[in-house]
């Protein structure tokens, strides 16, 4: 296991059980509409346009709400910092279906959408380098520094504003 699996993974898990207990007990339509909320946000707007189309493959322009808004989003998925993430899919373009690719679909489905935040090997592959605008930003490398800090500081907030949202 590595940190990233202590520090974001588990504790995911752990929350996603009680919700899913506290749902069985207490079910409101509400609480659908949160995860949908929580999932759609961070996974499609933040990870899959933000830090997989925009920043990663460079696809198309925007402004600086919207750059912003992409890099708070996506870092909002637990799937690392903007800087870690585009590196690690840019290794995954130039290593396809290799050896070194950690998430690659040869691994089975689970591994490469899931387990790889797990099992990955992250040590192995200092050499990461995402596009070079991002280390540029001044936000970008915050949110790189200080990713599980911010990760966990989003969470008490939603916490305090609400907890079932939490």
């Amino acid at each position: 296991m590595n940190s990233h699996f202590y520090k974001i993974i588990l504790p995911q898990w752990l929350l996603s059980l009680i919700a899913i207990a506290w749902l069985c007990i207490d079910f409101q339509w509400i609480f659908i509409g949160y995860a949908l909320l929580g999932l759609y946000l961070p996974g499609i707007i933040g990870n899959t346009i933000g830090f997989h189309r925009y920043l990663t493959h460079q696809s198309f322009e925007t402004n600086k709400f919207w750059h912003y808004m992409f890099l708070f989003l996506g870092s909002l998925t637990g799937q690392g910092s903007a800087i870690f993430w585009t590196a690690l899919h840019l290794h995954h373009h130039r290593n396809s279906d290799n050896e070194i690719d950690v998430h690659s679909p040869q691994r089975g489905f689970w591994t490469s959408f899931i387990f790889w935040q797990i099992k990955g090997n992250f040590e192995g592959m200092k050499g990461l380098i995402a596009p070079k605008k991002l280390y540029r930003d001044p936000v970008v490398k915050f949110l790189h520094y200080q990713y599980y800090k911010v990760y966990w500081a989003v969470g008490l907030v939603l916490l305090l504003i609400d907890p079932y949202f939490f």
